[in-house]
């Protein structure tokens, strides 16, 4: 009997219910291009995050795709449980991930994958708008559940959130790059390259395409065929920024159809987000682009001792006379003759905005443009760092070279360079073991280049090391 009655008790503990939980707090973003190249797939990520301090159990990921749009096969890790056409309406789709995870609090779970469009069914420049939901439940039994033939969430769910996306087709990709994110100033000895990339849509021609670069002040064009400074405000009376600069150098670029400086209050974008200033405004005839072309622009553009302005005197009596804006003679390029604005600066954010627009079908009322944009950051002192093999081994050698670099116009004096070296490495040399170990005992030919001024080890077993360079560079 006593067994017996010692069985029940432990059946009973068994089937005893738990603590009710409380609904889960689910939220949901979601990320989609804002353009889509016309006759391309765009990737969709949702991400769905857990705020509360209960669990979301079982969760389901929902999307509805609008006519037209349809789910790349093979795009998502796992693949949707349920793919339902037309639903919940005509023309549309459902996909459906039953069951995908179970997220716990302070947490986030991502299900990314990707869609296409029918160029049948939706045209530039249509928008086109998707709208997800992931559903999740505080009881670990409890499935969320969707109407089998219109893929609405029915029951099974105490916790639910919901996100759209919308994306809109363009007949031309821009994309814009910098040789750089960092550039040292200095017009003559620090250029930065800029490529821009205009990819034509893969379903028809695009007609009267042009590019449009919109340089901000604390950049010189360098482009044309020859420096076209005939007095610098850095340097009245000369053609030479500074005593002892050489002249100009223009790099090779893709020859543009004209450069003209913009201001002081011009704003490149309109209602966009684009400051209001003085710009080189810098523009490339493409032409008519055929499905799936692709055109590429490069240019080099340095950074100089004072900003451009809209005054070609000089002397700031704004009776100058601006050179032409048009080919061949680009005269208003690879010219200090404006700069006479403000003092360009270290850490200053310099962010180039372009635009390629065309004739979609070459029907100038089907014109569309997209934008892109690059920023870099000026600097006066760069440092670039680097290993000599990219795998640590027990007992290896590992050589760092740090490069550092100065601008144009500036002394950098008495230079202190602070390397941390961390724990399980040690700084060798030819004369000290600074680790006391057979890994780091002093052999010929392990000095640095530049010698340690100190080396001390941190609490944590890391070492920081310090380079000091008296003078001037």
């Amino acid at each position: 009997m006593r067994r017996f009655q010692v069985s029940l008790l432990a059946a009973a503990c068994l089937l005893a219910p738990t603590a009710a939980q409380a609904a889960p707090t689910l939220g949901l973003t979601k990320s989609a291009p804002a353009q889509v190249l016309y006759g391309t797939t765009a990737p969709v990520t949702l991400t769905a995050s857990n705020s509360g301090p209960d669990w979301a159990y079982n969760a389901a990921f929902r999307d509805v795709l609008p006519v037209g749009v349809t789910y790349v096969a093979g795009s998502a890790t796992p693949a949707p449980t349920q793919i339902l056409a037309n639903a919940p309406s005509a023309g549309r789709t459902t996909l459906i991930w039953e069951n995908l995870a179970d997220i716990s609090p302070g947490s986030t779970h991502v299900l990314t994958y990707s869609v296409g469009h029918n160029p049948a069914t939706v045209d530039v420049p249509d928008p086109y708008t998707n709208t997800a939901g992931v559903y999740g439940n505080s009881d670990p039994r409890t499935l969320p559940r969707f109407a089998p033939t219109t893929g609405t969430p029915t029951t099974g769910f105490d916790g639910s959130a919901t996100a759209v996306a919308t994306s809109r087709l363009v007949p031309l990709r821009l994309t814009k790059t910098a040789s750089s994110g960092e550039a040292l100033r200095g017009v003559h000895n620090h250029p930065l390259t800029y490529t821009l990339r205009v990819d034509n849509n893969l379903i028809a021609t695009t007609g009267s395409v042009a590019v449009d670069d919109y340089l901000p002040a604390g950049l010189e064009l360098l482009c044309g065929s020859a420096d076209h400074t005939t007095n610098a405000p850095t340097n009245a009376g000369s053609a030479r920024e500074y005593p002892g600069a050489g002249a100009l150098v223009p790099g090779a670029c893709t020859s543009p159809t004209l450069v003209e400086t913009l201001g002081p209050a011009f704003d490149p974008d309109g209602a966009g987000g684009r400051p209001a200033g003085t710009y080189t405004h810098v523009r490339w005839t493409v032409g008519t682009m055929t499905p799936g072309q692709t055109t590429t622009i490069t240019y080099k553009a340095g950074i100089p001792i004072r900003q451009n302005t809209v005054d070609w005197n000089g002397a700031g009596a704004g009776n100058g006379t601006a050179p032409s804006a048009a080919s061949p003679g680009l005269a208003q390029a690879s010219n200090l003759d404006n700069n006479s604005g403000a003092e360009t600066f270290d850490e200053q954010t310099l962010t180039n905005y372009s635009t390629a627009g065309g004739d979609f079908r070459n029907d100038p009322a089907k014109a569309a443009t997209t934008s892109s944009t690059a920023t870099v950051t000026a600097e006066d002192v760069q440092q670039d760092k680097s290993a000599s093999t990219g795998v640590l081994g027990i007992g290896g050698e590992t050589e760092w070279t740090i490069t550092t670099r100065s601008s144009e116009y500036r002394f950098v004096n008495n230079l202190r360079i602070t390397d941390t070296v961390p724990d399980g490495l040690c700084p060798i040399s030819s004369s000290v073991n600074y680790e006391a170990t057979a890994e780091c005992a002093p052999a010929a030919g392990r000095d640095p280049n530049a010698a340690f001024t100190t080396v001390t080890e941190n609490a944590d077993g890391s070492y920081q090391i310090q380079i000091e360079s008296r003078g001037s560079s």
